[in-house]
């Protein structure tokens, strides 16, 4: 599941021109999982990189943001991505920040993992 993860991580910019041709909409549940795991990934590798946390810490965030997309979104892992890209460009830095911090409990029980 690392190897994944990592992927998750390093696609999480990169929109191909395949998956923008591919897009699709999505709403309800799997809009707000998307925001989630948005929000996990954006947070976890902003504060890692910062040195607000561990490595383990970061790994683990990516790790529930990529369960997330794929126990609770529909599409291609492609589709998923483009989606939260949208969603970062969107909201931008600080408010993804700030959403992360006053919505991410909100997302561990609305979006379980274990």
């Amino acid at each position: 599941m690392l190897k994944h993860v990592t992927y998750l991580a390093i696609s999480l910019g990169l929109a191909t021109s395949a998956a923008a041709q591919d897009q699709i909409t999505f709403s309800g549940q799997e809009a707000a999982a998307l925001k989630c795991a948005h929000m996990f990934t954006f947070t976890s590798v902003t504060m890692y990189q910062a040195g607000y946390i561990a490595r383990r810490h970061s790994d683990m965030m990516l790790t529930w943001s990529y369960v997330i997309l794929n126990r609770y979104v529909s599409g291609t892992m492609d589709q998923r991505l483009a989606a939260m890209e949208i969603i970062g460009q969107r909201h931008g830095f600080q408010g993804t920040l700030e959403d992360f911090s006053t919505e991410a409990e909100t997302c561990v029980r609305q979006f379980p993992v274990a």
